[in-house]
């Protein structure tokens, strides 16, 4: 029996559904993060859920390419990628205890705007006025979004921001170590190594958890282990500029859980701010793709020629 491929639109559709399916899982884990951050440390959490993360997708990795999955060419750079996500991941959780679900994921999504922004020096990447025009309104909306010097600011909303910064210098990484290493490979080193580093300092302060906390620090691990893959079969499926941008749709899920959860809801000012990061981040987007598409055509041009 031949199997057919599925139709371009069927294909698209598909990939559509995994990014939001994935970012809503993403999103359903921050919120049940949120609700142990106060009676646990952000490493116990961050340990607990690695396990149950890697014990989930390790046997996806695993049956995918077991070769591909253990392959690691230049492990201190590994190495270096993991410190970044672990310190990243740590921040975004500490940020959840101080500033509503929404604003958190607002802030985190600042990361594209400082990807851009340090592409230039950190890896040689020309980057045009328009985009740094757009780099500019988005921090703009971040400004908005926090508000310094004014009676709202909270300066633990800072944590989430600087957890932003930090997706931007482990996706950079990613792109430099992308160049000899496999997604496998650095897929199961970001989930076996932050659950080892947690693990290391988790002890301090171990709080036991009940059975129903032990319930939520499963779901976690579980969540998240099940958005990673969701989103990495979106992005197989389809191509990124086709889907990246429903990676946003995460503030839909934030503001809902959010409002669900704790009945919190953006004040008039963050969404403002908040249509200016993902505005800016979405223009971003479209303008690098747009650039990668003319380096790909000017050197198939040029190599037929």
């Amino acid at each position: 029996m031949t199997h057919h491929p599925l139709p371009e639109a069927r294909r698209a559709v598909f990939g559509i559904v995994c990014v939001v399916l994935g970012v809503s899982l993403f999103a359903f884990s921050d919120a049940v993060i949120k609700h142990l951050v106060g009676a646990f440390s952000p490493f116990q959490i961050l340990a607990l859920r690695g396990v149950f993360a890697v014990l989930i997708t390790v046997p996806f990795l695993i049956r995918s390419d077991i070769r591909r999955a253990f392959r690691v060419r230049r492990p201190l750079a590994h190495f270096g990628r993991l410190l970044i996500g672990w310190i990243e991941m740590t921040l975004f959780i500490v940020s959840l205890r101080y500033v509503p679900l929404a604003e958190a994921t607002a802030l985190f999504f600042a990361g594209p705007l400082f990807m851009t922004a340090l592409s230039g020096p950190l890896l040689g990447e020309r980057v045009g006025p328009k985009r740094w025009c757009a780099v500019v309104a988005g921090f703009v909306g971040v400004l908005i979004v926090l508000r310094p010097g004014t009676d709202v600011f909270n300066p633990g909303a800072t944590f989430a921001l600087a957890s932003g910064l930090g997706y931007a210098l482990m996706s950079l990484a990613t792109r430099r170590l992308g160049r000899t290493e496999t997604g496998a490979s650095m897929a199961l080193t970001m989930l076996v190594g932050s659950a080892f580093l947690s693990g290391l300092v988790a002890p301090v302060g171990w709080v036991m958890p009940g059975p129903e906390e032990w319930f939520a620090l499963a779901a976690i691990g579980i969540l998240g282990a099940g958005g990673h893959l969701a989103i990495a079969e979106g992005f197989r499926r389809m191509p990124v500029a086709s889907v990246a941008p429903f990676e946003y749709s995460a503030m839909i899920w934030a503001v809902l859980f959010g409002y669900l959860f704790w009945g919190e809801l953006p004040d008039a000012w963050s969404w403002l701010g908040t249509a200016f990061i993902v505005g800016s981040g979405l223009y971003v987007l479209h303008r690098e793709l747009r650039a990668r598409r003319h380096h790909a055509a000017v050197r198939r041009f040029s190599a037929s020629d």
